[in-house]
């Protein structure tokens, strides 16, 4: 019995707001997520879930409210715990140093091998529960990376840098029982598919 789980990058956020978890979307994020829901409505959805962050939570709400699905949130797919931030540090050398070595956590930072295992918690606990289903999950870019890269370890930091300009993002899982059989990604407003 076949499981998809879509995994939707939130739609672009306000970076003035500096809380992680009250960072809204901007307008233009706002508008992105009632067109993301209208690209979306003819997808099957059983349940909806997303990281309790406010930016993802705005992104998924849309189709929640067209498809009259309640919202549940779990903090396994929230964003990145990353850390202290060191003067003159650039997000490009974290991350290469965070691929390079999963268990790092540099300035208090949550390695990446803590994100792997708290992303595919939550993806197999909804494999279990939720057989045969279709479940959209709202998220971030750097868990949704770590999600995917516990399934498939081609996933590295390219896949991440590619995808940070593009908001919202999706990642489509298929899955027979708890094995991922298909991957795809998709840029909902190109409508082209990106491997």
């Amino acid at each position: 019995m076949k499981t998809t789980i879509y995994l939707i990058r939130h739609c672009e956020s306000d970076h003035s707001v500096t809380d992680a978890k009250t960072r809204p979307l901007t307008e233009k994020g706002m508008r992105d997520a009632e067109r993301l829901a209208e690209v979306l409505k003819d997808t099957p959805v059983s349940r909806i879930f997303s990281s309790p962050y406010l930016r993802a939570c705005q992104t998924v709400m849309p189709v929640c409210k067209a498809r009259n699905i309640e919202l549940q949130t779990d903090s396994r797919m929230r964003e990145w715990m990353g850390g202290r931030p060191f003067a003159n540090e650039h997000f490009e050398s974290r991350m290469q140093e965070m691929f390079e070595n999963e268990s790092n956590v540099y300035g208090g930072a949550e390695s990446l091998k803590a994100l792997k295992k708290r992303t595919n918690e939550f993806i197999m606990h909804l494999l279990s529960r939720f057989s045969g289903e279709t479940v959209f999950i709202g998220t971030h870019a750097l868990a949704m990376t770590a999600a995917l890269k516990s399934f498939d370890d081609r996933i590295g930091l390219d896949f991440l840098m590619n995808m940070l300009p593009v908001t919202p993002y999706l990642a489509v899982m298929e899955f027979e029982k708890f094995e991922l059989k298909s991957l795809r990604f998709l840029d909902p407003f190109d409508k082209g598919e990106n491997v």
